[in-house]
């Protein structure tokens, strides 16, 4: 049995490997009236797809398997996309990849566009809730200021500010009469 993907209005038929499927060059050149000879060479010597490509056995139309360079599905769009009209191209061929190129855009805007909005929303809500925060906080201190627990808290913190200056002041002191004890001339001996 024959697996077959769509894409567009023809079926076309792929191998699975490892979890990846891939798609053969010359179904899809022909469905589309490619010639599948320069295309299979193009992609050889593509710098990038040609590190991706592999040939694989697929079923023909007739059941026998057939060595065909073949691309992981996930590069067959941007291979497609990538293919420029030439004047040999027949006015069909040249509408088919008309029709695919436009709707390539309109899915990258779609992907591109949905990110930007999911990012602008996500921005907006993390606004949100950082000002709900603040109201919150500001509520929260309004009425804290008012209970003895938190009147004790600031009181707490002011006599640690005072020990603090009072602990500096001695530093300085401490520091201060130990270097006296070198700047002192020593007594002679006799």
């Amino acid at each position: 049995m024959t697996n077959l993907i769509r894409f567009q209005s023809y079926d076309l038929p792929y191998v699975k490997v490892e979890d990846q499927i891939f798609i053969p060059i010359r179904p899809i050149c022909q469905a589309l009236g490619l010639d599948p000879k320069w295309h299979t060479e193009s992609i050889k010597n593509d710098e990038d797809l040609s590190l991706v490509s592999g040939v694989h056995s697929i079923p023909d139309s007739r059941g026998h398997l057939q060595k065909m360079v073949c691309l992981p599905e996930r590069y067959i769009y941007g291979w497609l996309f990538g293919i420029k009209k030439t004047n040999t191209m027949s006015e069909e061929t040249k509408e088919n990849l008309r029709e695919y190129r436009l709707e390539c855009y309109d899915v990258m805007y779609s992907y591109f566009h949905g990110k930007l909005i999911k990012r602008k929303n996500k921005l907006q809500e993390r606004v949100a809730k950082t000002d709900k925060i603040h109201t919150l906080r500001l509520k929260l201190e309004s009425e804290l200021k008012e209970s003895p627990t938190y009147k004790e808290i600031i009181q707490i913190e002011t006599d640690i500010k005072g020990i603090n200056k009072v602990l500096k002041q001695l530093d300085i002191d401490i520091a201060g009469e130990q270097l006296s004890l070198f700047n002192e001339e020593a007594a002679p001996t006799d």
